[in-house]
């Protein structure tokens, strides 16, 4: 599934997707969007894979938006396409990409961190489940710096992560969060040194693969509607999803796995 922009591994049961554009910090240029598209719509299809990575090739995790894309630049897209609503169709079609598919892929997933993480790249981290940051890792609202409100869900995202007064903090003012605030104020799950950042990485996908892939899928979904339910809908929501998890082979097998003192192997079924 590699691409121009984009490079795409299976290992064991964890997909690797990795922005290629290390000379442009894997700013988000249309026609890499669509791919990523795509490659997230076939790893949904494909049952073998159980989490997900994500990551940008070189220094960088993603610069954001491809700036030769927006006004004055020398490619015209949909940022240039010379209307207001011309302008807003192009931006639902990148949010339906970052960050809606990743919400809604009932995989896992981690963004790898390794450099900073900007605007639409910034959304890209944020929409994964989980992060994990090098010291090289800083978290920068780039929007503001050119003028623009935060695009892509982000007024929505970062709230949910850090809290209303340090996502406003950070929405307004577009300072850096750098890797010792960013795992302080919960934006990374883990920091660890860059030479440790694709092991520890690696070694939590795996962890997460071996878990049973349709409790952890459900837990995801609950986990995230749950957010905007009230508490008896989300306990309704979350006795139906245990009822088809107490009905799983994959339940057997792990009271099984405990009974026998052994690794259960879950099949997701």
């Amino acid at each position: 599934m590699n691409s121009e922009n984009i490079l795409f591994k299976k290992e064991y049961h964890v997909a690797v997707i990795t922005l290629n554009r290390p000379d442009n910090l894997n700013a988000l240029l249309e026609p890499l969007v669509l791919e990523l598209s795509k490659i997230i719509d076939e790893v949904d299809k494909d049952d073998d894979i159980r989490a997900v990575v994500v990551t940008g090739a070189g220094k960088a995790f993603s610069a954001g938006g491809d700036l030769n894309e927006f006004v004055g630049g020398d490619r015209e897209t949909f940022h240039t396409k010379g209307s207001a609503e011309g302008s807003r169709q192009g931006s639902r079609m990148i949010a339906s990409v970052i960050p809606l598919r990743f919400y809604k892929l009932m995989k896992p997933t981690i963004a790898m961190v390794n450099g900073p993480a900007v605007a639409g790249g910034l959304v890209l981290a944020c929409a994964c489940d989980l992060r994990v940051g090098s010291e090289n890792a800083r978290f920068i609202n780039g929007f503001i710096k050119i003028g623009l409100t935060p695009g892509l869900g982000l007024t929505w995202i970062m709230p949910r992560l850090i809290g209303l007064p340090r996502a406003l903090e950070f929405l307004y003012l577009g300072r850096p969060v750098y890797a010792e605030e960013a795992e302080r104020i919960g934006l990374l799950n883990k920091l660890v040194p860059a030479n440790e950042l694709e092991k520890t990485t690696m070694e939590l996908a795996h962890g997460l693969a071996d878990g049973p892939p349709l409790a952890i899928r459900l837990t995801k979904m609950q986990t995230y509607k749950g957010i905007d339910m009230p508490l008896d809908i989300a306990m309704e929501f979350g006795a139906a999803s245990e009822t088809l998890t107490l009905l799983s082979e994959d339940h057997r097998e792990g009271l099984a796995g405990f009974r026998e003192k052994r690794k259960p192997m879950f099949r997701g079924r």
